[in-house]
């Protein structure tokens, strides 16, 4: 039992305690309906005063928990959206990265741009030549791709896993293809990189990263409101990163992803 219920336990305890010794000591001195002063008064019986002593003490309580209630209130809505505020920063990032870090915003308006199209539709086509390659440069292309495919996604798995109500697995899992899915498409009709089934992959494994670390915080603090602490946590100390990275140039945004990598 937490330290509010023990307060509450305990003066309820005190209330009836003293409500009982009151009845006792009214009845004592009203017998027959009348006092020792021999006025007519209306016999109190122990029932009336539990019910006087209850009802004062149950408002007084009463009135401590809305004061309480309401710094606990006004700190849980801080959190909301403080946690909202990192999770746009973090989209804001992943749209910048995603779609302006090989092309410019005027090179994406420009309606005489030359459009480059690259689409892959096998499944593990990409990666088998990430992991047979030859080249040293296109091992480390495909060490900062595929690991960046995945880490980019971990963050959506886990604020996907605590906004929504809907907490199974496969149904966040299936969110989370449909949002990659999208990415690519747009991609592909812009001609922005490369639209490759892959990439979808190991966007699903990095969001799926994340719903799996959102469950493990559940089974280890076994209380939601302490995984949201928990995330709130995890989001201050990588939102500092998450702006330095969102308001830097382009060109020194991929060679920062690339030395993280």
């Amino acid at each position: 039992m937490d330290s509010a219920g023990g307060y509450v336990s305990a003066n309820v305890t005190c209330g009836v305690l003293h409500a009982v010794s009151a009845g006792r000591q009214l009845n004592r001195r009203c017998i027959g309906g009348k006092s020792k002063e021999g006025l007519n008064v209306p016999l109190l019986t122990s029932k009336s005063v539990y019910i006087l002593n209850i009802n004062r003490l149950v408002g007084r309580i009463s009135s401590d928990e809305m004061k309480n209630g309401g710094s606990m209130n006004t700190r849980a809505r801080i959190q909301t959206v403080f946690l909202y505020g990192a999770f746009l920063c973090y989209l804001l990032f992943s749209f910048k990265l995603l779609l302006l870090s090989r092309v410019s915003l005027a090179d994406l308006l420009d309606s005489h741009n030359a459009v480059d199209r690259s689409i892959n539709l096998i499944p593990f086509h990409s990666i088998k030549e990430y992991i047979f390659g030859s080249s040293v440069t296109i091992k480390n292309f495909a060490f900062a791709n595929v690991g960046g495919n995945i880490i980019i996604f971990i963050p959506l798995g886990t604020y996907v896993s605590l906004f929504k109500n809907n907490k199974r697995v496969l149904t966040n899992l299936l969110f989370i293809f449909l949002v990659s899915l999208l990415i690519e498409i747009i991609q592909g009709i812009l001609g922005i990189g490369a639209s490759d089934i892959d990439d979808i992959i190991l966007n699903g494994l990095g969001g799926l990263i994340g719903i799996l670390g959102y469950k493990f915080l559940l089974f280890v603090l076994r209380n939601e409101k302490k995984v949201s602490t928990a995330i709130t946590i995890l989001s201050a100390i990588g939102l500092p990163v998450i702006l330095y990275l969102l308001f830097t140039q382009v060109s020194q945004l991929k060679f920062g992803i690339k030395a993280l990598m």
